[in-house]
Formats: structure tokens, sequence, C-alpha cells
């Protein structure tokens, strides 16, 4: 869907679905559906099943619309919020989000956690070492640290996903209600997770979070490009405060991408269709089967192909003379040598006490083993290394209670943040819907001078109110006032509207010529600057990310399509870009240069009006604007 992989949801099958069959010629319509993947009954159920998606509104304010309202006399923007179907949805939900928020807080205060004081500080302990574990994993699978070491045969930790600073804590078991843990006790019908939470300690509790899994590495190959991170260094606010700077992980330069092919065991009813006996399993985060440790019951090994940024940790023990692995034998018989020699170091750690870092083989180590010798990262090791000196040393480690008391914190938690929402929902449905973000753009309009301080529209504001396509109406109308398409020839004037249709990212985009680039920095200029005054009006915009909303990759294209090219010759300009992306773009670049025409006219400027009418005339020609393609 753009963001991620999921299945259909019930009202998405009802609407392809519904087109089978001919309306007043077909008494039934046949649907095929066909899998490549395994689904859960329950799932197809609900899919083919369930009811058609609720409606919701989906109202949003935009600036043309408040300029418009400034200019009519006797309306406001809060009338027109309070007549929304947005804010009748919340009205009339108002007395069922009262009761689901009265509900929330009562079954938080009926939640009792055991020395709590105690229980919270180990629970903020463990967040601080997560944030911290997930830091020095961004070091440790950098290229330029791990691939010294990633020997056939090496015991290796891979996770299931890649490292991510913000990542929470998972859940650490089902709460069960005092009440009903005393009954079931009393029935002799306790369930597993309390037997298990009354003998088990720190170390059970690390083993809950820790979400990685032995494997042997078998392979490593590059494959691709990606964004390179610095090579193996933290940021300082990753060694100071256990968390990924922002800025550092999502900048850097090209890159090579590696993969590594791991041997591990995984559930087999999560495997792709067909894959079961397959030697090599290809996993994308999305479909990635269920790992298991080697020594599960039930599981089947595979050998799988993982992101590098999957390594999670690397092991100073290696396994010697790794056989031919295409048979499911000789990768069980792999797997079963990695298990006996984790038994072992088990074992051998059961002997002499436990501990954190006991019980598994040897870990390189960052420094010396790895050489990353970057001041944060050793900041990060020596925090690690303090943490969990205080993890043993808090007096909740050898507790039999620690693991039912966090399971109940974690529920508290869960059940405040559920309730606060609760609250604030409650509140935005008594209140006036989207009230913060009105103020917060009218405060953006009178900044950039949109609007006077008596709240009249300036001559600016007449021309971004008449803009409705495009992503953003101020920044176009700060390149209008600012004179950056008075000089512009025509395929340069289409090229630069194009930026602000466009939205796909593609893949090898070409470079711009000289005669663009001069446009599009003054165009990324502009989005800065009203991407700024958002931000500073606590609009939540992240000012790069506002930026990088107005993309170049159409611009040859635009260009060559406003000088006359062919529709097939436009198509080669950008390979990367299906027919039917090309027509809409061009079509909504049309759309806005008309726009955008009629709104000079309003403010006088008959000169630079024209000029948008000639392009719109160049570029409303051939295939893409034929009125059907029977032709």
């Amino acid at each position: 869907d753009g963001g991620a992989f999921r299945w259909l949801r019930s009202g998405e099958y009802i609407q392809m679905s519904g087109r089978a069959g001919r309306r007043g010629l077909d008494d039934r319509g046949i649907v095929i559906l066909m899998f490549d993947t395994q689904m859960e009954p329950s799932i197809a159920r609900d899919m083919i099943k369930g009811a058609a998606d609720p409606l919701v509104s989906a109202f949003q304010l935009r600036y043309s619309q408040l300029l418009q309202l400034a200019r009519t006399e006797g309306t406001t923007a809060e009338m027109l919020l309070q007549a929304s179907f947005r804010q009748w949805q919340l009205r009339n939900n108002l007395p069922e989000l009262e009761a689901r928020a009265a509900q929330l807080a009562a079954d938080r205060d009926a939640v009792r956690v055991q020395q709590e004081e105690q229980v919270t500080s180990f629970y903020e302990l463990l967040e601080s070492r997560l944030r911290l574990t997930e830091a020095l994993r961004s070091a440790i699978s950098d290229p330029a640290a791990a691939l010294r070491f990633l020997q056939p045969g090496r015991l290796v930790r891979v996770d299931s996903c890649p490292p991510n600073a913000d990542r929470q804590l998972p859940s650490l078991g089902q709460y069960v209600p005092p009440a009903a843990a005393v009954a079931g006790a009393a029935a002799g019908t306790a369930d597993d997770e309390q037997g298990v939470a009354a003998a088990a300690a720190g170390p059970e509790v690390l083993s809950r979070i820790d979400r990685s899994i032995w494997g042997v590495l078998v392979a490593f190959e590059k494959a691709g490009k990606q964004k390179a991170t610095g090579g193996g260094q933290l940021s300082a606010g990753a060694a100071a405060d256990g968390s990924d700077d922002e800025a550092g992980s999502s900048r850097g330069s090209m890159g090579p991408r590696f993969v590594i092919d791991v041997l591990v065991l995984v559930d087999p009813s999560t495997l792709p269709v067909g894959a079961g006996g397959s030697d090599r399993v290809r996993g994308a985060e999305a479909t990635l089967p269920k790992l298991l440790p080697p020594k599960a019951a039930g599981g089947v090994a595979v050998v799988l192909s993982l992101p590098l940024d999957h390594l999670s940790a690397v092991s100073a023990v290696r396994l010697k003379a790794l056989k031919d692995l295409r048979t499911p034998a000789a990768r069980t018989a792999a797997l079963a040598a990695a298990a006996e020699v984790l038994s072992r170091y088990a074992a051998a750690a059961d002997s002499s006490g436990s501990g954190i870092s006991t019980g598994q083989p040897p870990l390189l180590d960052p420094q010396q083993d790895m050489q990353l010798s970057s001041k944060d990262v050793g900041r990060a090791v020596s925090r690690l290394e303090s943490l969990e000196s205080r993890l043993q040393s808090h007096p909740m480690w050898n507790s039999q209670a620690l693991l039912p008391a966090l399971i109940s914190l974690q529920h508290e938690c869960s059940l405040a943040a559920a309730a606060k929402q609760a609250k604030k929902e409650v509140k935005e449905a008594q209140g006036l819907v989207l009230q913060d973000e009105l103020k917060a753009r009218m405060r953006v309009l009178r900044r950039l001078g949109y609007l006077d301080n008596d709240g009249l529209v300036t001559a600016k504001g007449r021309v971004a109110a008449e803009l409705s396509s495009g992503h953003d109406e101020l920044v176009l109308a700060e390149l209008l006032m600012g004179g950056a398409f008075t000089d512009l020839a025509t395929d340069q004037l289409v090229a630069l509207c194009s930026c602000f249709v466009w939205s796909e990212k593609t893949e090898g985009a070409a470079k711009l010529n000289d005669n663009l680039s001069g446009p599009l920095a003054a165009l990324r200029k502009a989005a800065r600057a009203v991407g700024t005054a958002a931000a500073d009006a606590k609009l939540g915009v992240n000012v790069d990310e506002f930026v990088d909303r107005f993309r170049p990759e159409l611009m040859e294209a635009s260009a060559a399509w406003a000088r006359g090219a062919r529709f097939a010759d436009v198509l080669n300009v950008t390979p990367d870009v299906f027919e039917g992306s090309l027509v809409r773009a061009v079509r909504r670049t049309e759309e806005l240069m008309r726009q955008v025409a009629g709104s000079l006219r309003g403010v006088g400027d008959i000169d630079l009006a024209g000029k948008f009418d000639d392009a719109s005339a160049k570029i409303k020609r051939d295939i893409i604007f034929a009125a059907s393609l029977y032709l």
C-alpha cells in the first residue's frame, strides 16, 4: 500500500471482487484468488465475509481554504470546522468515547504492581539497555566492520528486524488479573505463563526481550546499494543516552548493500508456499518466516538470505568443515552441531554461575576484535557494561516476583497510554476539531505575509487562495511572487510545475541539465522557508521531509513533452515511470498551470498569466489528453 505489505481489508476485497460479471448481462461473476503465501483461515474469512470498511472523515485543512474564508464576509474557519463531517462523527461518538475513557481509567487503577518502585527502576534499566543494544547493532552490522568476520561456519545471532532506535520493549507475557490467578491456582488450572513466572528471574526476562536467535553463517554477497551510515560509528547522542542520532542515521553517502546467508531454524508454517524443500529462502521483512532457537521442536532448517543489518552479534566460534547444505538432512545435521556447541556453553555457565553474558559462545568485542575505534562506540560499550552490572546487582534480579511484576507494569503502562489517548479524543470531541492545527496554520499565514495584522488577505494571499492543486500552495505562491517564473522558458516552467504534482520515488533518476538545476534550487529554497515557518508554528513538520516532497524525477520528461517530443521518446527519458503515472502527472501539471494563470489574472499580472496559458496549451496535446484510447 505504499508503506508496507499487508492483507487486503474486507472493503478492498469487496471493491475488487465486485467488478466480476457484467451488470445486466451475467447472472453471477466468478472471482479467482491466487496465493503465493500461506493465509490463516481467520484472515481469509474476515476478508471474504467481512463488512465494508467504515466511512471515516478524511477532512484536512489547507491554506487556500483559510485564505478563501478570510476573503469571504460573514464566514470563518471555525464555522467550516463546525459544519464538517469529521466534527459530526466525533460528537456522535462522544458517549462511546467517554465510556471507553472511563473504563480504561478504571482498568488502569485496578492493576496492582508488587514493589512498584523497584520494578519501575528495573524496567527503566531494561529500556536503556535495549536502546544501547540497538545502537551497537547499527555499528556491528556496518559492512566496514563486519565483512572481515563473515567466514562460513561462524556462529552469529540474527534478528527478524534491522536496528531501530525507537524500538519498544516487547510484551513479556499475558497479564492475568490477581483474582483470576488466585482462582486458577485454587482450581489447579493455573496457566503455563504463571508457572513460568513463578520460577523466572533476570535471565528469563532478558531472554524474552532479545528477539535474535543463533544461526550458522554460510556466505555473504553484494546486492545493490544502500544509504551508508558512516562506517560503523555511533552518534554522540547514541553513546550518551542509548539512542541513534536521527540525522546521522538518515544521511550518508551511497554504499554497497550486502546480504548474508544464514542457516537457521524456522517455523515451517510461516515459510512461503513451495519454500519448504528449497535449500535457500530469500527473506523480505514483510514475509520473513518466524525464527526459532536451534534446539526448538518442530522447526525446519533453511538457509535464509537476510540483509546485513539483520545481524545482531558475531561470535568467536566457527564450525569447521561445513558440508554441502543443499539437502534437508545436511542442513539439519549442521544446525544440530551448532545446537550442541551452544549446549556446551550453557552447561559450562550453569556450573560456574549465571549472568547476562554467560551461557553463550564468546562474542567478538566491538573495539578490540572488530576495531571500531570511535569514541562513541567506546562510550556505548562502557555504558552497556555498566547497565548490565546494575541489572545484576538490582534487588529484583533474583526475585521470583520479577516477571509477573514486569508484566503487570507493562499492562498498567499500556492502559495508561490508552486512557490518555481516549481522554484526548473526548476533549477533541467536546471542543472544535483541528483547532490547534487551525491556530498553527493561521500563524504561518501571518508570519509569511499572506495575512496582515488585522487578518486581511494580502496580494500574495489572493494568489495562494486560488491554488488547490499541487503539494503546497504557499511554496508555489512564494515562487510566483518572488519572480522565479518570470525569466523561465516554457519547458523550464513546465518542468518546475511538475515538481508540485509528482510524488513517486524512482530508481536511478537521470542527472538534471544545468537549465533545470537553477529552478529546482529556487524551489527547494522556497520550500525550506515555508517548512521552517510551519515547524516554528508547531505544525509537526519535518523540514527536510517537507523539502523532499517536491521531487524532480519528472522534470526532464516534462520539459521534453513541452518541447514537442513524442510520448514514446518521453518514456525513454524516465524508463522507471509507468505510462499511466506519466499521463496522470502531465494532466495534473496542466491543471495546476491553468489554476496559476487564473490566480495571476486576479492580481493583475497578465503577462505571467499569458506565459502559463501558453505553456498549458503546448503540453495539452496528443495521446496524454486524448478523450479515449480507442482512437
